[in-house]
């Protein structure tokens, strides 16, 4: 069995957070700005000292470098550069022993940025048994199935592993366009919970020795944001039901209950946000030409033909504009826009004629085309129950105000990855709104759009296709970065 990479040497890490932040105030901003749920922990009587073993021990090596590097620039580079030299004082007197070994002298040294790693390398026996460079976890046993169906590049076909864990995981290698192999572990969560989720995603993790977690799926969007069917890459994860409730009394002794969020955001990678903004799929793609019209649609051109005082159920667009029939006019029902007689007659309510003339003065006498489809980069909120309530968006903005997705899972992925130190990447098909006006026709193809990857533009690498890179966010190519 290799030996195991080592850490930078924890003295060595005490000896820079102490030089590069002097006072307990520069230490804590740190602490805050890139380690919050460890600053969360410090108690009120712990000394310094104390809160840097906590940060040394529940953080992981490399990821405190970059953040000190990143917090402080130049006093991390003059204070690395007087390290490597060996010739001058970094806490004010001469040290009883060298401060740094040749190793850690070549990484403090190293040109290139520090990007965290995981924390240990898999032993040589695991790599032959199983490995995987990306493990993708879906929610729902309907996702897993539209990620299966992904077939470009693929050099071999799908094996499952019922004994790895206690779940099914499909493995596949992919491709890239420079001749590299990329191999993937997929695999569902079960249930459409965090702490599933969560649990699924560590162990893969920790069993393959991946080197990225991805999650693909359906989530609810923000109506006249988002459309159903368009995708949203998070490029910030938050719980928005994490919190405590706080109990206050009006002067006249009255109870009230308020919550106060404690939401602790993970944020996307740079590098990969910037690249996903920059990610344009082709618009005639087969799967985007292919987006069924929704239930509102259909329910409008019934409404329309109904105004115009035609038979929407024998015209003889009616199997092309309304699929979806006996589903479109339930709705129209449920909304009070039609009524339907005991002779199987469809009338228009005086409140579908008052919706469909402002819906045809609005667009010219015609219905509206549907919306483009769309790729969005914005923060995806994570919250432990189903919401079907029209106000959710409104409140989940207060908070965060560019929310544009709401799920069950994604943030803890997140999580796990950043616990880790390993980049991570969540993209969500929309399928419905989060409130009453439910519309489940676009969730298979809502589950296929966050999967799919289309012909991208090339990553700086040469790479063509690619999406897990965090230097180019090029979707399963560039391997540049393993």
């Amino acid at each position: 069995m290799p030996p195991k990479a080592r850490p930078p040497e924890l003295h060595l890490i005490r000896t820079l957070l102490s030089a590069v932040l002097p006072t307990d105030e520069d230490f804590e901003a740190l602490c805050g700005d890139f380690f919050s749920a460890t600053a969360k922990r410090f108690a009120s009587g712990m000394d310094r000292v104390a809160k840097t073993n906590l940060l040394l021990k529940l953080e992981h090596p490399p990821a405190i470098l970059t953040a000190l590097e990143t917090h402080a620039p130049e006093r991390f580079a003059e204070h690395r550069r007087l390290m490597q030299s060996g010739s001058a004082k970094v806490t004010g007197r001469k040290p009883k022993r060298p401060l740094r070994s040749p190793r850690v002298t070549a990484e403090l040294a190293s040109p290139t940025p520090m990007i965290p790693t995981k924390a240990a390398a898999p032993s040589e026996a695991m790599a032959l048994v199983a490995r995987a460079d990306v493990v993708i976890v879906t929610a729902l046993k309907e996702e897993y199935d539209e990620a299966r169906k992904v077939d470009d590049g693929a050099v071999d076909d799908w094996t499952e592993d019922r004994e790895l864990i206690d779940r099914e995981v499909a493995f596949r290698t992919y491709q890239t366009a420079s001749g590299q192999p990329l191999r993937v572990a997929l695999t569902w969560a079960t249930r459409m919970r965090a702490t599933t989720a969560a649990d699924t995603a560590g162990r893969l993790l920790d069993k393959l020795g991946a080197k990225c977690v991805a999650m693909c799926g359906v989530c609810a969007g923000r109506r006249g944001k988002v459309q159903p069917g368009d995708v949203i890459i998070g490029d910030l994860l938050y719980t928005y039901d994490a919190g405590s409730m706080q109990t206050e009394y009006d002067e006249d002794g009255t109870k009230h209950e308020r919550f106060q969020s404690d939401p602790d955001p993970v944020p996307l990678n740079d590098a990969w946000r910037h690249r996903a903004q920059a990610f344009k799929p082709p618009s005639n793609a087969t799967w985007i030409l292919n987006r069924p019209a929704t239930l509102a649609a259909q329910g409008d051109w019934i409404l329309s033909r109904l105004h115009a005082s035609d038979d929407p159920q024998t015209h003889a667009e009616s199997k092309q504009r309304c699929p979806a029939w006996k589903e479109a006019l339930h709705r129209l029902q449920e909304l009070g826009y039609v009524t339907i007689s005991k002779q199987a007659k469809v009338s228009l309510r005086r409140e579908g004629k008052a919706y469909i003339s402002r819906v045809l003065l609005e667009h010219r006498g015609t219905l509206p085309e549907p919306p483009p489809w769309k790729l969005h980069i914005a923060p995806i909120a994570t919250g432990s129950n189903v919401m079907r309530d029209p106000k959710l968006f409104e409140g989940l903005s207060k908070p965060m105000r560019k929310v544009l997705g709401v799920e069950m899972e994604a943030a803890a992925i997140a999580s796990v990855a950043h616990a880790r130190s390993l980049p991570w990447l969540v993209m969500k098909g929309v399928m419905d709104h989060a409130d009453h006006d439910k519309d489940d026709l676009l969730k298979s193809f809502a589950a296929r759009a966050s999967r799919h990857r289309g012909r991208g533009p090339s990553c700086r690498h040469g790479d063509r296709n690619a999406a897990v890179c965090h230097r180019c966010f090029a979707v399963d190519d560039c391997r540049e970065k393993f």
